[in-house]
């Protein structure tokens, strides 16, 4: 329902993960008719990429800019590059990495709410936890395991950390893979569900 200019910042494109997102971002936009994408970038998921490109962007793009849409993990680097802009901090979409929720919870009414996207800790032990089930014979139904973002938003980031946090923190939000895809999400997937923490080789 908003209205403005916006510059996409994608991922590694060509890559299934990046071009995904892309595609449900631009179409999530194009279904507000009063947002424009203005450019699109690749920061390649990482936050030094990320400031360069925007900050080349913005010095040869000097017209009015509303918001900045980033695939995690760039979004510090994209809120970096705006803050040497010298312009005012539009609204940068913000994903699980610390050091962009701790600006956040310093600038605590910058955004309302944001999106744990991609949680490192709790999607490795998702894979892990796939990867053990289908060598346990437990029969994957799909090629594709899909879970929901996570939204989250300020009291979420009051609870997280105070004040005194770290805007240079590399870390990541952990949601709790019970949250992300605990084990009752993941038997929906398998044709013969089990806890693969409970597997005996003995029995098989």
């Amino acid at each position: 329902g908003g209205k403005g200019n916006v510059l996409v910042v994608e991922g590694i494109p060509g890559t299934s993960g990046s071009d995904s997102q892309d595609r449900g971002i631009k179409a999530g936009l194009a279904a507000n008719p009063g947002i424009k994408v203005v450019g699109s970038i690749a920061g390649m998921w990482t936050d030094q990429v990320a400031q360069a490109e925007v900050q080349k962007w913005l010095a040869t793009h000097p017209g009015k800019l509303d918001g900045i849409v980033v695939q995690s993990a760039a979004e510090m680097g994209v809120l970096r590059a705006l803050q040497q802009s010298g312009r005012k901090m539009i609204p940068v979409t913000i994903g699980g990495e610390l050091g962009a929720i701790c600006y956040w919870r310093k600038n605590i009414d910058y955004i309302s709410s944001a999106y744990h996207v991609w949680p490192p800790g709790d999607d490795f032990e998702l894979i892990w936890n796939i990867m053990m089930r289908t060598l346990q014979g437990q029969g994957p139904k799909l090629q594709s395991v899909l879970v929901d973002v996570i939204p989250f938003g300020k009291d979420d980031v009051k609870k997280m950390m105070g004040t005194d946090c770290d805007e240079n923190n590399k870390l990541w939000a952990h949601v709790g893979i019970e949250t992300w895809g605990g084990k009752k999400f993941l038997d929906n997937f398998f044709l013969r569900p089990a806890d693969p923490e409970k597997y005996k080789a003995s029995q098989h």
